[in-house]
């Protein structure tokens, strides 16, 4: 039989196991502190940053934030024609910047 806690009729094993299914994961991100003080600010009432986030991302559709993006990538395309295409030295460039 696993030990029991001091005054305790539920088994030590039983506890964590009820611990170890009651957290979740979390994951670590990387910000700027410039970022990281911008999403401070939007902290309030015992908000969590996961709260925070999760309320930014209800605010903006995915769909939104992809259009965006495929806005940006069209103008890149767009240049990259009437200029010809791009050189290898300009895409090393580009990639290193990545």
């Amino acid at each position: 039989m696993a030990p029991l806690l001091d005054g305790c009729p539920i088994p030590i094993i039983a506890i964590i196991a009820i611990i170890a299914n009651d957290t979740m994961p979390y994951k670590t991100i990387n910000l700027h502190p410039q970022t990281y003080q911008r999403l401070l600010m939007y902290k309030h009432a015992g908000m969590t940053f996961d709260d925070v986030i999760q309320k930014l991302m209800e605010d903006v559709p995915e769909d939104d934030f992809y259009k965006e993006a495929l806005k940006v990538h069209e103008e890149r395309m767009e240049k990259m024609k009437k200029e010809g295409g791009i050189r290898i030295d300009s895409l090393k460039e580009a990639l290193d910047q990545v």
